[in-house]
């Protein structure tokens, strides 16, 4: 493809990315569907707490404060949704109240991330949640990430990659990214072989 194509196709994707941020699932920990009448009965004059396991202003807080404004219209009984931030740990601190110590009746959702179960898979620290135990109810946007090298590099295959050193670019705050040191590419893709971090 012509360079401009992958110019005007990688823009697009920083605008999109940039629009809606990290995707976010929502998380509820209802035990068992009900009918509508029981869920009105429930909800009916109630507050449902949103915990947002992320600082105010990020990606996934601006998706679920936005959520928070209109999801109480669409729940039997219009209960009002408070959103309120739990940050710390990407998102674990939120994860591990939500499944710990918030309320089992429904008035309690969360807003965490989307690599929260691999978290649990990858035994990373910090982890006190079962996430196959909790009941995900959704996520406004679908992530299509990928990984590009240079064609330069004559890496074009995952076999490739096995075999030789390449320098990977991606976009990111200048901290350590989860998975970078444990990542199923570090591992298996990698081997032995340990990624340079380049801040700024």
């Amino acid at each position: 493809m012509p360079v401009s194509h992958w110019r005007k196709l990688m823009i697009r994707l920083t605008r999109t990315v940039s629009a809606v941020g990290i995707g976010i699932l929502q998380l509820a920990c209802i035990a068992r569907p009900a009918t509508a009448e029981a869920v009105t009965d429930a909800f009916g004059g109630k507050r449902i707490q949103m915990v947002i396991g992320w600082d105010v202003g990020g990606g996934y807080d601006i998706y679920a404060r936005l959520l928070a404004r209109h999801l109480g219209k669409h729940i039997p009984g219009n209960p009002t949704i408070v959103p309120q931030n739990m940050p710390g740990a990407g998102s674990r601190l939120a994860a591990n109240w939500l499944y710990n110590v918030a309320p089992k009746d429904g008035t309690a959702i969360a807003t965490i991330g989307q690599g929260t179960p691999l978290d649990q898979a990858m035994n990373e620290s910090g982890v006190r949640y079962d996430a196959a135990k909790l009941n995900w109810i959704g996520n406004p946007i679908i992530d299509n990430l990928v990984t590009a090298v240079n064609q330069r590099s004559g890496v074009e295959t995952l076999d490739d990659l096995k075999k030789k050193a390449v320098c990977i670019a991606v976009t990111s705050a200048p901290v350590r990214p989860r998975h970078s040191r444990k990542s199923s590419i570090s591992s298996s893709a990698r081997g032995s072989r340990s990624f340079q971090d380049f801040p700024g």
